[in-house]
């Protein structure tokens, strides 16, 4: 009976209610005489309360199921509830309401509160219960926040300074590699409508893959881009999807692998005239755009810029040659913009501008 009446009138003797003692008015003036349990089967949704099996897609609108149904399978212990979300005819979707321990995993049996086997409650975790990852204040250790110069100040906006390769030995040249300066960015450039001066090539092509555009690509905190071409040395040499590839750069056995071991490299990287390898050095991930990569992942040329991030484990705390940056002797250069290093995993998203080194306002 399609569900098209548009008034109920009823007349409720004293007693209970049987036999057609409630009339339905429908469109156009005609009267229906419904039982009482005729109506409430008209008016609630289709259930299965007693099923054995879940449903399918052929439990659908044609069964006189709709959006809203609901069906109880029997047959599992715990019992399994399930709601009709969608119920085209022969493409019926029902979603399961019920979830069993092994579902909710360790979870389940977990109490709240702060100790060491408790999950925390949103209150226990203050402002980071309501922050995403990528937004929480991670602060980067390599100097001059790789902006690859000396601002006045750690939070100033201009890179007033010259262009200055020192980023406090985190990515010092090695195998007679050579680091000089591609481009900066300027703020209010006037490739973007300011007054300031023009952007390089590589400095554009950067912002283009960072999608900074109009007044985003016109403001914004300075800092120059860093080409480390290779050397000839041949030390730290591994074998890469190209061939052999070796170190560019070291830390100088810095000792940054803090919790549990861990440290994290990220970088904007894009490699020129040759491949550009990150070696795996006790590995947890290494992501090219977001996408985790297999060991000793390189870029070529035809990649373009790059947001590299590299997350390895190091028991005794340091390791020199990490991250462990390689490229062909004598052929590959590696363009690199706004590096960061954070001891332990972090994941600090796909960022556009430099990440800040500790300090005070």
């Amino acid at each position: 009976m399609a569900k098209q009446w548009s008034e109920i009138r009823t007349e409720r003797p004293a007693g209970p209610l049987t036999g057609a003692e409630i009339t339905v008015a429908a469109q156009g003036g005609q009267t229906v005489g419904l039982t009482y349990q005729q109506l409430k089967d008209w008016v609630k949704f289709k259930n299965n309360l007693s099923a054995t099996t879940s449903p399918a897609a052929n439990d659908d609108s044609t069964a006189g199921y709709e959006a809203g149904s609901r069906w109880l399978d029997n047959t599992p212990t715990p019992k399994v509830w399930w709601i009709c979300t969608d119920a085209t005819a022969g493409a019926a979707v029902w979603d399961v309401l019920s979830l069993s321990v092994d579902e909710l995993g360790s979870a389940a049996l977990v109490n709240t509160g702060t100790g060491a086997s408790d999950v925390p409650l949103n209150s226990d975790l203050g402002s980071a219960a309501y922050s995403n990852m990528a937004e929480l204040p991670f602060s980067n250790i390599i100097a001059q926040a790789g902006r690859f110069t000396t601002p006045a100040g750690p939070f100033d906006l201009y890179a007033t300074g010259l262009f200055d390769s020192d980023v406090s030995d985190s990515l010092s040249p090695y195998n007679g590699a050579t680091v000089t300066e591609v481009g900066k960015f300027i703020h209010d450039n006037a490739d973007f409508g300011g007054g300031g001066a023009s952007l390089t090539a590589p400095t554009l092509d950067l912002l283009s893959a960072m999608g900074r555009a109009g007044s985003n690509g016109r403001y914004g905190v300075e800092f120059y881009i860093a080409e480390y071409a290779a050397g000839g040395g041949t030390g730290g040499a591994s074998l890469f999807p190209s061939g052999t590839l070796y170190l560019m750069s070291i830390n100088l056995s810095r000792a940054i692998f803090a919790a549990s071991g861990r440290c994290t490299f990220t970088a904007w990287v894009r490699a020129v005239d040759g491949p550009i390898g990150f070696r795996s050095l006790g590995p947890i991930v290494t992501e090219f755009d977001g996408v985790a990569q297999g060991t000793n992942p390189e870029l070529v040329p035809a990649d373009g810029w790059t947001f590299v991030r590299v997350v390895s484990q190091i028991s005794t705390g340091y390791v020199a040659a990490w991250p462990g940056i390689s490229g062909q002797s004598s052929v590959s250069k590696a363009q690199i913009a706004i590096p960061a290093i954070f001891p332990g995993n972090v994941d600090a998203g796909i960022y556009s501008a430099p990440i800040p080194n500790a300090g005070t306002f």
